[in-house]
């Protein structure tokens, strides 16, 4: 069997894995993450502007072409709420077909979330008790997916425009932001969500995923461990949110276990994160470093078997 690949194109970073079925387990390949902001701008004038445009494509092309050399085929590009939102969307796929050969598709919230919760549910690596409800949030660029689910049944999806882009771009104009300003974010986030309905009566136990939930695992481990399956605390995310309020940028920056590149959207990023702990009376959530990118992996070594 040849190899497969999937890249998908966030808001605010494109991932790629090339993988193979070996013996009946998933081998890994080649992986890869790149910021390119692709969402920049977005909010304000609902297209997507010129750079971000070019720097994503320049990333596109390259992670295409690292596909092909690995062997892959088929390879699947998927885009999501920023290319779900921008009104200059269909001018993106073309330029990306012209220069790449490849045909994006733009994902629906709707697989997105299925994607999502296969990707966490089907995980080995990941403890979970697959008698109490799980709820995955995966928290991107530019939206934040909510799925509940029991065993292999989804109960119930939701797709919020709230994303670290977005709501950076919105509710954090100061640096470092106020505590006003810190607040107002967290409070939309309750607001929205409130709307969510489903793993409530049961306290579900929570993954999440997205370069949020990574990166603030990682700076509680100070930059040095593996975050994939390791279980954070309310109490040290309160922490991580206290600790990079307290300083401007350039010092966030220079942070253990922070990306330098994602410094700048990691507040609202943790204000979504918080928000969503104390909607859901969380003490704890499990990491997932596995994206939307390994649901739909999972698919396409199913059907190319």
């Amino acid at each position: 069997m040849k190899p497969v690949a999937v890249i998908d194109i966030g808001t605010n970073s494109i991932k790629m894995v090339v993988a193979e079925k070996k013996n009946g387990e998933i081998a890994i390949i080649a992986e890869a993450r790149e910021v390119t902001r692709l969402g920049e701008g977005l909010s304000a004038t609902g297209m997507i502007s010129h750079g971000p445009m070019q720097r994503t494509l320049s990333v596109l092309r390259r992670l295409a072409d690292r596909a092909r050399r690995a062997h892959a085929n088929p390879i699947a590009a998927i885009g999501t709420a920023a290319l779900r939102d921008a009104a200059n969307g269909e001018e993106f796929l073309q330029r990306a077909r012209e220069q790449t050969g490849l045909t994006v598709e733009i994902i629906s919230g709707k697989l997105e979330a299925h994607l999502a919760y296969s990707a966490a549910h089907l995980d080995p690596h990941l403890p979970l008790d697959h008698a109490r409800p799980l709820l995955v949030c995966d928290i991107g660029g530019g939206s934040t997916e909510l799925i509940c689910g029991n065993g292999n049944a989804i109960q119930g999806y939701a797709s919020f425009s709230m994303g670290a882009v977005s709501f950076t771009e919105r509710f954090l104009t100061s640096d470092p932001p106020s505590q006003a300003e810190y607040d107002a974010a967290r409070e939309e986030v309750t607001r929205s969500v409130a709307s969510f309905e489903i793993c409530r009566e049961e306290a579900p136990q929570i993954v999440g995923i997205g370069g949020t939930v990574t990166n603030t695992a990682s700076v509680v481990l100070g930059g040095v461990g593996e975050v994939h399956g390791l279980e954070v605390r309310r109490a040290q995310i309160a922490e991580v949110s206290l600790r990079l309020r307290a300083v401007p940028l350039d010092e966030r920056r220079r942070e253990p276990g922070l990306e330098p590149d994602r410094a700048d959207i990691i507040l609202c990023g943790l204000a979504i994160l918080e928000a969503l702990m104390d909607s859901f009376d969380a003490t704890s959530f499990l990491v997932s470093t596995r994206g939307i990118r390994y649901g739909l992996l999972m698919e396409m070594l199913r059907a190319c078997a």
